[in-house]
């Protein structure tokens, strides 16, 4: 399991690994994924993680613990099929779940509800576009 992923500031796929948020020297956050590569070492009295990635924190997402109908890990922000229906994988706060929120729907349903009954295949994610089976980034 990769429980986390995002997509790296300066472009290209998803890195997947932990989450982790450290702060640069001017106090600002800095949002990385810690890939089996990264390291962390002590420096002169400071941690310091080696080979993280830095991402756009708008884009780390989750693997929420279910697989689709091909065996891939499905992600917070993934889209979903389900037959003829398009579905968002969301994270609802108050609840403490991961729902399904359907495309031209105002309302929100329990993944697991869904999982029950449903086939699942991914098709893309919020943030990039499906391109011949390969994502990218979306234009901004």
């Amino acid at each position: 399991m990769k429980p986390y992923r995002g997509i790296p500031i300066k472009g290209g796929d998803f890195v997947y690994g932990g989450l982790t948020e450290v702060m640069d020297s001017e106090g600002d956050a800095i949002t990385l994924i810690a890939t089996v590569d990264t390291s962390c070492n002590r420096i002169d009295g400071e941690w310091v993680l080696r080979d993280a990635t830095e991402v756009i924190p708008s884009t780390v997402g989750q693997q929420v613990g279910l697989t689709d109908k091909n065996g891939k890990e499905i992600y917070h922000k993934n889209k979903l099929r389900s037959g003829k229906r398009i579905l968002v994988v969301v994270w609802d706060k108050d609840k403490l779940c991961w729902m399904a929120k359907e495309e031209g729907v105002n309302y929100l349903t329990p993944l697991g509800q869904w999982a029950i009954s449903e086939q699942f295949e991914i098709i893309g994610n919020i943030h990039t576009e499906n391109n011949n089976g390969k994502e990218n980034q979306k234009e901004s």
